[in-house]
């Protein structure tokens, strides 16, 4: 549904508690912030129909914990 997104965050900015990127539906895109950067795809990653949701509905999840980007289902 989206691709070659970009998402550059600024010292400071990405670290709250509630600070999260949630994509579906997205390819290639990219998140950024500290240094580190995380490439995210919903195939590669694992985007899967469930009961009434299709692949491009899966959601998923980005943040920065402890000087690390990480991503989950």
């Amino acid at each position: 549904m989206s691709s070659g997104i970009n998402v550059n965050y600024g010292d400071g900015t990405f670290e709250g508690v509630d600070d999260r990127v949630y994509y579906a539906g997205v390819k290639d895109l990219s998140v950024a912030y500290k240094g580190f950067s995380l490439s995210c795809d919903y195939i590669a990653d694992g985007a899967a129909k469930v009961n009434e949701a299709t692949e491009e509905e899966y959601q998923f999840v980005v943040w920065y914990d402890k000087g690390d980007l990480k991503k989950d289902r």
